[in-house]
């Protein structure tokens, strides 16, 4: 099964026709490396210290066990995540959602933002019209093409604004 973060536009594109709605959930990829990266870290800052750190005890041992309490439970969230394939991101025909609870209707959205961010940390904003509400987020968590996914934003709020659209 692919991924829709993972798949192209058109595959986008197909699945929003066919069942009136694209679901891009955490990328199983992504996130098991940001949970490598994150354990990698921890062990390279923390191992070489930690016999120190159980002798002297006191606040460094409570530091790192800190730290490694918040990387399991990081894992556990995003294992959580990928089990229950929670959506990151929906687009359907009525608009546009992020997670389960913002949403914004085609009719609010004024347009796809600028890409922020680095390769690896790329974030696009989801543009509301009225200016004072807050923009909708999605990063590579959710898709990796996040240009791709911006291009093809702006085709589906072009269709979506066309005046025989259903």
């Amino acid at each position: 099964m692919v991924h829709m973060g993972e798949a192209s536009p058109d595959a986008w594109s197909d699945e929003l026709r066919r069942t009136g709605q694209v679901v891009f959930t955490l990328r199983p990829r992504a996130a098991l490396l940001s949970v490598a990266l994150l354990w990698l870290v921890l062990v390279a800052t923390q191992l070489p210290t930690l016999g120190g750190s159980l002798e002297a005890g006191g606040v460094r041992l409570v530091t790192v066990w800190l730290l490694v309490a918040t990387a399991i439970a990081v894992t556990g969230w995003y294992v959580w995540r990928l089990i229950t394939r929670y959506p990151m991101f929906t687009v359907d025909h009525q608009g546009i959602r992020v997670g389960r609870k913002r949403f914004l209707p085609w009719s609010e959205v004024g347009a796809s933002g600028l890409i922020r961010g680095g390769f690896a940390q790329q974030v696009l904003p989801i543009v509301p019209k009225d200016p004072w509400a807050k923009d909708l987020t999605v990063d590579r968590m959710a898709v990796k093409n996040i240009p791709a996914l911006a291009h093809w934003l702006e085709e589906v709020l072009k269709a979506q604004r066309t005046p025989d659209h259903d």
